[in-house]
């Protein structure tokens, strides 16, 4: 081999290192995240109450608030979860007794 397909031949299994480096970086990082439990939960943000109400955010706001379940913190917004099942069991039991 000539000097110049060494080199090139040492550059590509530089960058081919740093791709394979960075690939496992990213699945350490990822596997290093920590997940939230929130079924047990007191509160939750808007994100989560649609996850648990498996709808969108207007559908989701509109129900914590009409279970006065909203709490502002600062900006942020969140739900008192016991206020939301609570409604929830209420409206459902009024559309069982029609």
């Amino acid at each position: 081999m000539t000097g110049r397909e060494d080199e090139f031949l040492d550059s590509l299994i530089d960058n081919f290192c740093t791709i394979i480096a960075s690939k496992i970086m990213d699945k350490m990082h990822k596997s290093a995240e920590t997940t939230v439990n929130t079924d047990n939960s007191i509160t939750v943000d808007t994100e989560e109450l649609q996850k648990r109400l498996h709808c969108g955010s207007s559908t989701a706001v509109e129900i914590g608030t009409a279970a006065g379940a909203r709490i502002k913190v600062g900006k942020r917004v969140l739900w008192y979860v016991k206020n939301v099942d609570e409604y929830l069991n209420r409206i459902a039991g009024d559309y069982e007794n029609m």
